[in-house]
């Protein structure tokens, strides 16, 4: 099945590499357009997928100028990270990855950098250095201070007992209320 799937993903690949060629000669020959035949400044619509709003930027031909070419390059660059992370989930499942002696090697943060450099999810700040333990060390104080909590309040008694009250405001209110019952 693994054969037959990677027989299935090269083909895509191949095709995938082969449309980009063809919307690179595109891309090129609409810029290599736009250069002769833009002489003033326009407007373009860009939509702000953060803010849901649309912004309008200034073209104006000097933008344009310059030498070399454009590259697609997402298609391929995507296939190519789909296959790094489908190769590490592989490894890191398979009998081999679970022998300490092959993973004293592997460096755990150059493994979490590889990963979030692959899913592309650096805006997310999700890896820094050491946070579980941090967030370990934070979690630990809270469960500790909740058991504290928990313990004073089983220790505590409920309801009154004949300690609870002042002797002399306990005469007083026996004096006052004379003897009733």
């Amino acid at each position: 099945v693994q054969r037959m799937e990677n027989a299935a993903s090269r083909i895509f690949q191949h095709r995938t590499l082969q449309f980009s060629d063809l919307i690179e000669h595109i891309e090129n020959a609409l810029m290599e357009l736009a250069r002769r035949n833009l002489n003033e400044t326009i407007s373009i619509p860009v939509f702000d997928n953060e803010y849901k709003m649309t912004t309008f930027m200034q073209l104006s031909p000097i933008d344009l100028t310059g030498s070399g070419r454009i590259k697609p390059v997402a298609a391929r660059h995507f296939a190519e990270k789909a296959e790094i992370v489908q190769n590490l989930t592989s490894f890191f499942a398979s009998p081999v990855a679970q022998d300490p002696t092959v993973m004293a090697h592997f460096s755990g943060s150059k493994i979490a950098q590889l990963l979030e450099n692959v899913l592309d999810i650096k805006d997310f700040e999700i890896v820094q250095p050491y946070v579980r333990t941090s967030e370990e060390a934070e979690i630990a104080k809270l469960q500790q201070t909740a058991q504290q909590q928990i313990a004073m309040q089983s220790q505590t008694p409920s309801g009154l007992t004949p300690d609870d009250a002042d002797p002399e405001v306990a005469a007083q209110l026996q004096g006052a209320l004379g003897g009733i019952q």
